[in-house]
């Protein structure tokens, strides 16, 4: 319940910022895709009293919308990317 209530309040900020949860959304996307892809299994013990990413996506996307604007333009995410890809 700690977890649902914690994404609330992160789609809450994101709204109020006037950014969209689309990453958000992405996010427990690509983690339920790893994690069905290695079997529930591999999934941490910590984790595994967390809401299954899948669900949290959904919740997420179940909210209402409102105009937003993405956190960063093109050029800065590249430039984000191109960080984090050095060594």
């Amino acid at each position: 319940d700690a977890e649902r209530e914690a994404d609330d309040v992160g789609l809450e900020i994101l709204e109020k910022a006037g950014f969209s949860a689309g990453g958000m959304i992405a996010f427990f996307r690509r983690v339920g895709t790893l994690e069905s892809s290695r079997g529930s299994a591999s999934r941490p013990g910590f984790l595994r009293t967390h809401p299954r990413p899948a669900e949290r996506a959904r919740r997420a996307e179940s909210q209402p919308t409102y105009p937003a604007t993405p956190a960063l333009n093109n050029a800065d995410w590249k430039a984000l990317k191109a960080i984090c890809a050095k060594d």
